[in-house]
Formats: structure tokens, C-alpha cells, sequence
């Protein structure tokens, strides 16, 4: 490697770094510049608009995890929307200008920097010390690195496959592979289904989020863009409604504890948002169906990896050779591992994702908002198990069965073979008249018809 091309991925590095949060932080200090336009403008107040700039600067911060207080307000509920997008952002200018570990060098002490200097211009308390902010920041953007490394041409994420599977056994590479596919339908399908519950939600509450508005006296302009505000949360509320369809719930503070058989709040904190939370669910059988959807999730994915001809293609044998059954029945085995592969990696990616989601919106009766961790990640992964358990029994039980029908059919169909149909019923072939009859083509002589006379 020359000098002059370590110099230029240095350089590249350097270029994400700045190009990424040069952008983001554009994006959003213009649309708060807007909203506190309409606002000020709608309500008759002085113009605000000067503190957009302080207002971004701690966004950027916010989204990367950095708790903030602002007058007695404190917020350390991660904005998952914008973090997401911040990530999204930085992946593809990596995938485009830099991947290279010298480009990740530079990039990630320019991005470390950067986020310290927009640590000196903000107007609200910020509840990290510096190094806590330097480290979500690194982590962060090595996150955002990584992804978009793995995607450069020529692919990375290819070559690293390739590499694996030239020093990983095949059956142990198919173990980990398979598993991972389980875990990625699970993880999107679970999502989505929050999706559309918080979605249900919505549809179901959106007058209280109308009389939230009410209550404040907020006109269409400011409703609209306060609206799109608290969207930069909605993410978390994702997660929220998918530990409540699990029968977990998740809880506003102290005051406020929403599940499938309650939905109780008092003294919410007048944000429009909140107002689309649940009541509980009185129908037994749609609170029923509603708990089986995880199941349901885990039953799906793993049914399709153990029918799929790019999974496991299992298949009943076509023999009634028992010995040959029975080695067949060792192909279950790995289809077991991946699945506990599956439940492991589920367990672990579930527990970061709810601790990413809650946060405060105080410091008293609001300093816990969103899910009690393990008991929603026990909740979903425990849900999503038993469904893939169901389904490799299942499969199991057919291999089983198919077999059993074809020995039982291939053993009376030999017997049936083996069994005389010429004799007599209950005659043996020791008894007379048994064995072939004999015809004589010759006709008696008169002796033997005189004696027989």
C-alpha cells in the first residue's frame, strides 16, 4: 500500500464523517427552524426560531443516546426513528467513498470529535459525562461503519461468507446459518406486527389524541408539525405494542400501566402521542389470538427453514427399511440445533432492543418509560420457542407417521403374499386332500376295476 492511497482512505474517512452529520444536522435544524416558526406564528409568541440551532445540536446528541435536561424536564427516551436513520445515513456513505479499517480510523475520531464540539453549543444540561458521550458516539458510527463495509463491491460480507465456510464445517456453517435466517423472519415479523398494532391503536384512539390537542389549544399548523415531532419516538412505541400483544405491557412511569387485561393512566405529561394508548382487551378470544400471533411467528419461520429446499428439505423416507429410518431420523438433530441457535440469538437481540427503547421522560414519577426488560423479552422469545418447537414435532410426527403407514402396508401386503389361498379353511397341509392334485391319463385295467367292484 502506497502512502498516497493510505493518505486518501484516511481522507474518505474523514469525508463520511463530516458529510454524514453535515447533512443530518441540516435535515433537522431546518425542520425545527419551521416548526418553531408555525408555532411562535400560531400562538402569538416572539419568534423562537433562534434557538434551532441549540435545539439540533442536542437532537444529534439525543439520537445517539445522550440523555438531556432541559429546564425541569428530562428526557433519556432515545428517538429510535432518527437514530435509525442517522445509521442509515453514515452506512451508505461508507458503502460509496470509504470501508477500509484506515478510513474507520479517521472516521470514527472526526465523528467523536464533531459530536464533542456540538457538546459546547448546546443550551440544555446533558446527563453523560464527556467520555460516556466520546463512547455512544464511537460505538455509534462503528455500528454505521460495519454495515456499510459489509456491503461495498467487491462484497465483503461474500468474501466473509466464503471464508467461513472453507473453515467451518458444513453441518456446523448450516447450523449457524439456518439459525440466523430463523432469527431475521422472527425479528421482521414481530416488528411488523407491532406495526400494526400500534397502527390498530391509532385508528381506535385518535380522538384522545384529538383532545390532547384540545386541552392544549394547539392549532392545526402546530398539530401537524408537533405530530411529525413526536414521530422521531415511534419506533419505541413499535416495541411497546409488541410486549403488549405478548401479554408483557409496558408502563408511562408509575401512573400509567397498559397491558391485555389493563389500561390505566393518570397524570400523563400532555404529550399528543400518548393519547393513542390502549385500553384493555375484553374479548377473551381476540386477547387470545392476539397472545398466539408470536407463536404463530416461530411456528411459520421454522416450518418454512425445514421445508425449504435452500434450508434442511425435509422429506418422509420412501422405504420400509427400518435401519434406514432410523439414520433418517438423525436429520433432525440439526434442525434442533439451529433452533436453539435461533432462540439464543432472539433472547439477545430482544433484550437490546427494549432497553434501547425505554428511557424517562422525568426524574420522579416518570424516570421509567417503556417495558420491563427481561419480562418482555422472556415474554416474545418464550412465544416465538414454543412455536418453533411446535413445528419441528409436527414435522417429526409425519416423518413418523408416513413410515409407520408404508412398514405397516409393506408388512401385510408380505403376509398376505405368504398366506395360501388354495386350501380348504382350516386345513393344514399334513392333512388329506393337501397338496397338488394328481390326474392319471390312463385308463383303469379290469383287475383294478373287479377290486374296485
Amino acid at each position: 500500500m502506497t502512502p498516497r492511497s493510505c493518505l486518501r482512505r484516511l481522507l474518505m474517512g474523514i469525508v463520511v464523517s463530516a458529510c454524514a452529520l453535515a447533512l443530518y444536522a441540516l435535515a433537522v435544524g431546518l425542520f425545527l427552524a419551521l416548526t418553531l416558526l408555525v408555532i411562535s406564528m400560531e400562538e402569538g409568541e416572539e419568534s423562537v426560531s433562534q434557538s434551532a440551532i441549540p435545539l439540533m445540536e442536542a437532537v444529534v446528541l439525543q439520537s445517539q443516546g445522550i440523555g438531556i435536561t432541559w429546564g425541569s424536564v428530562t428526557v433519556t427516551l432515545i428517538p429510535l426513528l432518527l437514530t435509525v436513520l442517522l445509521v442509515a445515513l453514515i452506512a451508505a456513505l461508507t458503502m460509496q467513498l470509504a470501508g477500509s479499517p484506515l478510513g474507520y480510523l479517521s472516521g470514527v475520531l472526526t465523528w467523536s470529535g464533531l459530536s464533542w464540539i456540538f457538546t459546547q453549543g448546546v443550551t440544555v444540561t446533558l446527563m453523560d459525562p464527556t467520555w460516556t458521550i466520546i463512547a455512544k458516539a464511537a460505538a455509534l458510527f462503528s455500528l454505521a461503519y460495519v454495515l456499510g463495509s459489509l456491503g461495498r463491491k467487491p462484497p465483503v460480507l461474500a468474501d466473509l461468507i466464503r471464508a467461513a465456510h472453507e473453515r467451518i464445517p458444513s453441518a456446523v456453517g448450516r447450523v449457524g446459518r439456518v439459525g440466523i435466517q430463523i432469527v431475521a423472519v422472527v425479528l421482521a415479523s414481530s416488528l411488523a406486527a407491532g406495526i400494526i398494532v400500534t397502527t390498530i391503536w391509532a385508528i381506535r384512539n385518535h380522538s384522545g389524541m384529538a383532545a390532547l390537542f384540545d386541552m392544549l389549544g394547539m392549532k392545526t399548523g402546530s398539530r401537524i408539525l408537533t405530530t411529525l415531532c413526536t414521530l422521531i419516538w415511534l419506533p419505541n412505541i413499535w416495541l411497546w405494542g409488541l410486549s403488549w400483544m405478548c401479554g408483557s405491557g409496558f408502563s408511562i412511569g408509575s401512573d400509567a400501566t397498559f397491558t391485555l387485561w389493563s389500561g390505566s393512566a393518570t397524570d400523563l405529561p400532555p404529550i399528543p402521542l400518548l393519547g393513542i394508548l390502549p385500553d384493555a382487551v375484553g374479548n377473551d378470544a381476540l386477547r387470545t389470538t392476539l397472545l398466539l400471533v408470536p407463536v404463530a411467528i416461530g411456528f411459520a419461520a421454522m416450518l418454512a427453514m425445514l421445508l425449504s429446499s435452500r434450508a434442511y428439505r425435509l422429506r418422509p423416507v420412501r422405504t420400509e427399511d427400518p435401519h434406514v429410518f432410523l439414520t433418517s431420523l438423525l436429520s433432525f438433530l440439526t434442525p434442533a440445533a439451529s433452533m436453539l441457535v435461533a432462540v439464543a440469538v432472539l433472547s439477545a437481540a430482544f433484550s437490546a432492543l427494549f432497553a434501547l427503547s425505554n428511557g424517562a421522560l422525568g426524574t420522579d414519577r416518570l424516570a421509567h418509560v417503556g417495558v420491563n426488560v427481561a419480562q418482555a423479552t422472556r415474554a416474545v422469545t418464550r412465544s416465538a420457542a414454543w412455536g418453533m418447537l411446535a413445528a419441528w414435532t409436527l414435522v417429526l410426527i409425519v416423518f413418523c407417521a408416513v413410515f409407520a403407514t408404508k412398514w405397516l402396508h409393506a408388512t401385510i401386503r408380505t403376509r398376505l403374499k405368504a398366506t395360501p389361498k388354495d386350501f380348504p379353511e382350516g386345513s393344514t397341509k399334513d392333512s388329506p386332500g393337501d397338496g397338488p392334485r394328481i390326474v392319471s391319463s390312463q385308463p383303469p385295467t379290469k383287475e383294478e376295476n373287479d377290486g374296485s367292484n
